[in-house]
């Protein structure tokens, strides 16, 4: 190019920087911790996910609150493709320490650690990472990617919905495809008086699916760097930054523009142990509870993670 003249425009063709990559190289590299080596984002990944309910005056007096959601997500970046399994916080488990309690006591008593470890010996699998959000948290990560679509099945009607003050109040959602924003979205994941806490875990999963749907969108890949912020201050995990950004990638592969083992998730498959399928119920005047039959719960999870999904 000679002096003075002006360099070419570009060519509107040239791809935008990946903002994934962009945020990547701005973090340094993971050194790993003792005994728990960085995640280097190829081999599968478990992580457990925890929807606490905890409301703001509690926190003073107890650190962990209630994890009445307990989702295992495997992801496996080189089979493209991840899996969810819910446990019931009904299912009765030994949780050392502390004793023969509810699956959701662990989360309360010694926090993500035991938590981990128990929902670990209950499927049969290690359990890499956890990652731990309340209500008013996720709602403002639903709020920040603009509202998810979600197809209601069946209306949902609650008399007793709670509230942060200890109260309760009326929700309503009708059945059919909806725009929901972060508040509607926690009655779609929440509510379960109207129906039971099986059923408010099958909800659960579709709506994370629904949430890796709207990651999808083109239209955000701009905002990327403040999403990602947006999820930081939102959820307690001990997942590093680095592999925040590799799995939000993962989740958004289409819309990045990435393929292969590196950008894309193909399938989203998930199960709910429920009863009498993976468990007995145990009912008395002063207690309901699920007795896990832990060799069919260790059986469907490894079918979930190694069998090849359905053509489509």
């Amino acid at each position: 190019m000679l002096p003075g003249q002006l360099a070419p425009p570009a060519s509107p063709l040239t791809p935008p920087p990946d903002p994934f990559a962009v945020a990547l190289e701005a973090l340094p590299a993971d050194a790993g911790r003792p005994n728990r080596p960085a995640w280097d984002g190829v081999s599968p990944l478990n992580v457990l996910l925890l929807g606490t309910d905890q409301r703001p005056s509690e926190t003073a007096v107890q650190r962990w609150g209630n994890s009445d959601t307990i989702i295992l997500v495997s992801v496996d970046p080189a089979q493209q493709r991840a899996a969810m399994v819910s446990i019931p916080r009904d299912v009765l488990v030994s949780i050392p320490g502390v004793g023969e309690q509810k699956v959701n006591a662990a989360y309360l008593r010694g926090g993500p650690q035991l938590a981990m470890r128990v929902v670990g010996d209950l499927v049969g699998l290690p359990v890499h990472r956890w990652a731990s959000v309340d209500t008013s948290a996720f709602a403002a990560v639903v709020d920040a990617i603009g509202g998810v679509v979600v197809d209601v099945d069946t209306p949902i009607r609650d008399d007793d919905y709670p509230t942060d003050d200890y109260g309760v109040r009326r929700i309503m959602l009708p059945a059919g495809l909806q725009w929901l924003d972060g508040e509607r979205a926690l009655w779609y994941a929440r509510s379960r008086h109207a129906s039971n806490d099986y059923d408010r875990a099958g909800r659960q999963q579709r709506l994370l699916r629904a949430l890796q749907g709207r990651a999808r969108d083109p239209s955000l890949l701009p905002r990327v760097p403040a999403l990602l912020g947006v999820v930081a201050g939102a959820v307690q995990t001990d997942v590093s930054p680095r592999e925040a950004v590799v799995l939000a990638r993962l989740a958004a592969g289409a819309a990045a523009g990435a393929s292969g083992a590196n950008g894309d998730l193909k399938t989203v498959r998930g199960i709910v142990l429920t009863p009498p399928e993976y468990g007995r119920e145990l009912i008395r005047p002063d207690l309901y509870a699920v007795v896990p039959d832990r060799a069919r719960i260790r059986q469907a999870v490894s079918t979930l993670l190694t069998e090849a999904p359905p053509e489509t």
